[in-house]
């Protein structure tokens, strides 16, 4: 099992993005199968157990990403197979084309914009995804404007500015909202520092700036392209905390919903059925085929942080292949 993440923020600085910077996702996944066919080599014991891939926000890039060339190295018969069973996306951003527009809905079904300010949300929204039809990449100016318009939209009903991740409680700790400060101290221990082989010398943040801009050339890039192929041989869980705004639930219903494949008839036809833990709601999901979305309640942008019981209790049932209700 491999975990990967990326944080989706909000602000950004497009004045140092080059087309020099562009980032292509194969090669995360080319850079990632090498290393997994490394460490195989390197402990053949782990090699026959199930792997999965799970990762949440702009992982939903990279799990798409490596999961197709582990499944194209399986079949090629390339180096050691990987037992690859399962992908899982939570709050993933994966096709900006989709989940873009779904600010808007998102807001305004909320109750937190009006409907003048969510209708010219989705003019806005409209113009975005023009542009990332036409020219790509370059989309992202429009697109990011359009998104920190509703935000402050948003912050005018609430009175308050909202927590991206979580859009009822403020940010209390810009830029990133939350609390960091214990990991900051953690990771700084020399104990720690050796464990990890990193040097003293070594500077420590929670998002790099520079490493930020320059993957802003894939941000527009569409990653549910690769989600058909892998839902022949694999199960794949998309779930969305449904307090997140900027990966928010209606986007990753979107891009599920509109995706051309085999079962996309069924999955549009089949209805949201409530998932209990120990009898208590705790969601509310849809499947068709190998493919599974889940809404998860009274949680953010990082469902194992705020819902951590019924968390586990979804990984369970995701590792054993069984459904949500």
């Amino acid at each position: 099992m491999i975990f990967v993440d990326q944080p989706v923020g909000t602000g950004f600085s497009y004045a140092d993005y080059t087309q020099d910077y562009v980032t292509n996702e194969d090669q995360v996944g080319q850079d990632m199968y090498v290393f997994l066919q490394e460490f195989f080599q390197l402990f053949p014991q782990y090699a026959p157990l199930e792997f999965y891939i799970l990762g949440e926000s702009y992982a939903g890039h990279y799990v798409p990403a490596i999961g197709y060339r582990i499944q194209t190295g399986n079949k090629n018969k390339e180096g050691l197979h990987i037992n690859l069973k399962g992908l899982a996306i939570g709050n993933g951003w994966v096709d900006p084309y989709q989940q873009y527009p779904a600010y808007a809905d998102f807001a305004y079904n909320n109750g937190i914009i009006s409907r003048p300010e969510w209708l010219a949300d989705q003019v806005a929204m409209k113009a975005c995804q023009v542009l990332i039809q036409a020219v790509g990449a370059l989309a992202l100016t429009e697109c990011q404007l359009a998104t920190e318009a509703i935000i402050v939209e948003m912050a005018a009903h609430l009175g308050y500015y909202p927590n991206p991740y979580d859009y009822k409680i403020p940010c209390a700790y810009p830029p990133l909202c939350y609390d960091f400060s214990l990991l900051d101290k953690w990771i700084v221990q020399p104990s720690v520092q050796k464990a990890l082989g990193i040097s003293p010398k070594s500077k420590w943040t929670e998002c790099n700036g520079v490493v930020h801009t320059m993957m802003l050339g894939d941000w527009i890039s569409n990653l549910e392209k690769y989600v058909p192929s892998l839902l022949q041989d694999y199960q794949v869980l998309v779930y969305s905390g449904e307090l997140d705004f900027i990966c928010n639930w209606v986007g990753g219903l979107a891009w599920t919903e509109n995706m051309n494949w085999p079962g996309q008839v069924q999955f549009l036809k089949a209805n949201m059925t409530t998932w209990h833990v120990s009898t208590i709601p705790a969601g509310a999901s849809k499947a068709s085929g190998n493919l599974t979305f889940l809404k998860v309640f009274k949680a953010g942008h990082m469902v194992p942080l705020d819902q951590p019981r019924n968390a586990l209790h979804m990984l369970n049932r995701f590792f054993k292949n069984l459904p949500f209700n």
